[in-house]
């Protein structure tokens, strides 16, 4: 019995160094490894499962002494590391012009329109960010999915469907607007020359204000189309989806180097929200919060999960530069889709800024 008790023990104490190692890496480097990427990508499903389970087996273990309770300790000590600052918001207090922002990921409003609209209410957001609503590429106003969510409540919008060259009906982005913001431009952008998806580009004014919007939606992990059919295709299944996972990194990572770029070449201030697809540790987010503040981070409470599976998680999120100032930042509870909407009250910089 001696001998599987330290063997676990060790094994133990060996995949706790080995996630405060990566966590370490992930906190103090600015471009993690290729090696590190699938880990950070998928860190709360590890860590989480991990320090709860280490945790337990260390209780129940009475040989080992002190020690267990020393495993213990730092298992969950690694994950309060982790997620413990999330939970202190850092508010602002309001001060001059505001606008309050959201975004929300609809799922082609499978669950009823009319839990969608109440929900939209609720926001209350002057500019909302809206994925996987049913929209026309062309000129036309064949938008009634739109217009039964977003006219009641006096709102303008435009609409840019996720395929290039696919004209009609299709799943995109929307941006909606209603005073006092006023929308300039609206432009349909691909991320790059081999990009799958597209994204909004927006410039809106708010009390003579010029503000760049970015809408993205990054290209979806899909792993229900990733499996196989029948008992005996675990191999298959499991191929696909070591694939899937491996290509939409991928593509993850080309999209977010873009949107990157593209915010350091803005002179204006810019609001950049959507669905991202990716955990809070994805080095796309390491990234972005560099150059700008992801609002939930700076002014939300809790771990703002926005999307739940198998584990609750964060794939939604806005971000400002930092001359945006963050009064507030939250997540709204809904039953309307699989997404849960965030919203943030954003201070107006002067022209001056």
């Amino acid at each position: 019995m001696r001998s599987p008790s330290r063997a676990l023990f060790a094994l133990l104490w060996l995949g706790t160094a080995a996630f405060a190692g990566v966590v370490i890496a992930l906190r103090f480097s600015a471009t993690p490894g290729r090696m590190l990427i699938p880990l950070s990508a998928y860190l709360p499903f590890l860590i989480i499962p991990f320090a709860v389970m280490t945790a337990a087996i260390a209780l129940l273990f009475r040989r080992w002494g002190r020690t267990r309770f020393v495993l213990a300790c730092a298992a969950l000590l690694l994950a309060a590391f982790v997620y413990l600052p999330r939970l202190v918001p850092r508010l602002q207090p309001p001060a001059g012009c505001m606008v309050r922002v959201a975004t929300w990921n609809v799922f082609l409003c499978r669950y009823g329109v009319s839990g969608i609209r109440e929900t939209i209410g609720r926001l209350g957001a002057d500019i909302l960010a809206l994925q996987e609503v049913v929209g026309s590429e062309t000129d036309t106003t064949d938008c009634p999915q739109l217009e039964a969510l977003v006219k009641p409540m006096g709102y303008r919008w435009a609409f840019v469907g996720y395929r290039p060259g696919r004209p009609g009906r299709q799943p995109g982005i929307a941006i909606c607007v209603r005073d006092p913001v006023k929308l300039l431009s609206v432009e349909r952008r691909t991320y790059h020359a081999a990009g799958r998806w597209r994204y909004v580009f927006a410039e809106v004014e708010i009390e003579g204000r010029r503000i760049n919007v970015v809408i993205p939606h990054l290209y979806p992990f899909a792993f229900g189309t990733a499996t196989g059919q029948g008992r005996h295709d675990i191999r298959t299944t499991a191929r696909r989806l070591a694939y899937r996972i491996t290509a939409t990194t991928h593509w993850h990572l080309r999209e977010g180097t873009e949107l990157l770029r593209l915010v350091g070449t803005f002179r204006d201030p810019t609001i950049l929200l959507g669905d991202f697809n990716t955990a809070p540790d994805h080095p796309i987010h390491w990234n972005l919060r560099r150059h700008l503040t992801d609002c939930l981070n700076a002014a939300g409470k809790g771990l703002a999960s926005t999307y739940t599976f198998f584990l609750p998680v964060r794939i939604d999120y806005v971000y400002a530069t930092k001359s945006i100032p963050v009064h507030a930042a939250s997540v709204v509870p809904t039953t309307a889709s699989d997404h849960r909407p965030v919203v943030a009250l954003l201070g107006v910089p002067s022209a001056g800024e």
